[in-house]
């Protein structure tokens, strides 16, 4: 999984940490935020879905880079719609911060394309290709009850197919994350 994480963020490249890096320094200069404009701008993220779904983990995680490119909009539009121009929280200008946002999403404009194309690409690896067993391995099943004996005959094809699906390592790696597109 490491490994999948490393090509995907070389697939967006050094504008994926950047933009971790603008995310990051947002987020110390709302603590230093004072309380009337915190309030407003908190306003705003609080109704968005991507303030409360992007912990800190996710935003490192190139996975999640439609959901990180929607908040970090977000980001860029509050820089400037709530601050005027030159104005600062701390060290942090908001529209200079604003405008290398801007940059950053036009170069990464396309690359969640590239990762759900990435994704599928290798869903349809595990699924067209699937475990590779040894014929003493595809005799075991994994759900040992005769459901004949029940007369649920026509559940017999599913449980071949579940006993086939759970000897697969790959598949337990990459279904958590199928799951999330």
């Amino acid at each position: 999984m490491k490994e999948l994480r490393k090509y995907l963020a070389r697939i967006c490249g050094i504008q994926f940490k950047e933009l971790q890096k603008e995310v990051d320094s947002f987020r110390k200069m709302m603590k230093n935020l004072e309380n009337k404009k915190k309030s407003s701008i908190e306003d705003i993220f609080n109704n968005s879905l991507m303030w409360n779904k992007l912990t800190i983990e996710k935003v490192k995680d190139p996975f999640f880079l439609e959901e990180i490119l929607h908040f970090f909009e977000d980001i860029k539009q509050s820089n400037f719609d709530h601050f005027k121009n030159g104005e600062k929280t701390g060290e942090y200008d908001h529209y200079s911060h604003g405008y290398a946002m801007y940059h950053i999403l036009n170069s990464l404009k396309g690359k969640p394309k590239d990762i759900d194309d990435f994704k599928k690409q290798h869903f349809d690896e595990i699924y067209l290709h699937g475990p590779s067993l040894t014929p003493e391995e595809e005799l075991v099943p994994y759900i040992k009850i005769d459901f004949n004996e029940f007369g649920l005959p026509y559940y017999t094809d599913f449980f071949k197919r579940i006993s086939k699906a759970t000897r697969d390592d790959l598949l337990y790696t990459i279904t958590p994350v199928l799951l999330r597109c």
